[in-house]
């Protein structure tokens, strides 16, 4: 299956289809919720999910050899213009700006608690701060 943009939302009974935005997959799971509750709850509503697959690596040609500079042979007996390896890659991995919703959503976790409780008071509230300072930048288009 090609995940296209790498948008994806998973039924356990439908199993994982592809999307070709953030809100395509979002609304074909909250579809899922709806359609798994219906009069009654069902067990799998939980399993219903939505993201994005991240490439963190392709497969790279390595160790290039042409059949004129082949000394092992190899090429001519094979028939083959050249010969090589071929290794995974690590690819650049890029992060998108998070929207003002979302910081806004982890700052208020932040201060319930909710996220890394273990953080002192001063900690919370500065992260708190910080939090809100960017969601307001990305809101007025900064950053």
């Amino acid at each position: 299956m090609t995940l296209g943009n790498g948008w994806y939302s998973v039924h356990p009974e439908w199993g994982t289809l592809p999307h070709d935005s953030e809100e395509e997959a979002r609304e074909a799971a909250q579809k899922a919720i709806d359609d798994s509750l219906g009069d009654n709850w069902h067990e799998c509503v939980n399993d219903i999910e939505y993201g994005r697959i991240v490439t963190l690596g392709s497969v790279h040609q390595v160790d290039l050899v042409m059949a004129e500079d082949d000394d092992t042979g190899v090429c001519k007996a094979m028939g083959w213009d050249y010969r090589c390896k071929y290794e995974l890659r690590p690819e650049p991995f890029v992060v998108e700006k998070p929207s003002s919703a979302s910081l806004l959503l982890l700052a208020d976790l932040v201060e319930s608690g909710s996220f890394r409780p273990e953080m002192s008071v001063d900690e919370k509230l500065a992260l708190v701060d910080d939090l809100r300072y960017l969601a307001d930048e990305v809101r007025k288009g900064g950053l």
